[in-house]
């Protein structure tokens, strides 16, 4: 440009490779060939992909922080219960640790797109941690409820199946 000779030189991770350690590595090494160059050669990166990846992965560490603050917010003011708010909030990084320990374990990458899914997926932990925790809470609270025993007297059946009379057991059936 403006008359200028240059050169593109284009550099391409490879399937799988990680593009972030990737571009870290090349710029290092463009630093260690800057300095064996003449002054008046310029090199300088174009496109640096790496750079909407780390914002990225920022955004989505942001998301999951507030996510994490408003979820714990407004299950405390829904709720009511500090114990239960409790037990719900400590899911969410007990799923995004096991989630992690997973990738790591098949070999799987951190990408954008298991980030959007960790995000995606702290709403469905959140919705069934709710759940679970509604099932366990409203059957101890309803147990204080006296409850009627059941008829313990049997069915009237016809007389040819039933000869004798029965003895009279209590029961809140009548």
């Amino acid at each position: 440009t403006d008359g200028v000779q240059g050169g593109i030189l284009v550099i391409q991770k490879q399937s799988g490779a990680n593009s972030v350690n990737i571009s870290r590595a090349v710029v290092k090494k463009l630093e260690d060939i800057k300095k064996t160059l003449p002054s008046d050669i310029v090199i300088s990166p174009i496109i640096d992909t790496s750079d909407n990846i780390i914002k990225t992965i920022d955004s989505l560490t942001r998301t999951i922080a507030t996510t994490l603050i408003i979820v714990s917010l407004v299950v405390l003011l829904f709720l009511g219960r500090w114990r239960a708010t409790f037990v719900i909030v400590l899911t969410i990084p007990i799923s995004l640790l096991s989630a992690l320990t997973y990738l790591l374990a098949t070999g799987n990458t951190l990408n954008i797109i298991s980030m959007s899914a960790l995000s995606i997926a702290i709403g469905m932990v959140v919705d069934n941690a709710i759940v679970v925790l509604e099932n366990i809470t409203t059957p101890s609270s309803e147990a204080a409820v006296r409850v009627k025993p059941p008829c313990l007297r049997p069915t009237r059946l016809p007389s040819r199946l039933w000869r004798r009379r029965s003895p009279r057991l209590p029961c809140s059936c009548r």
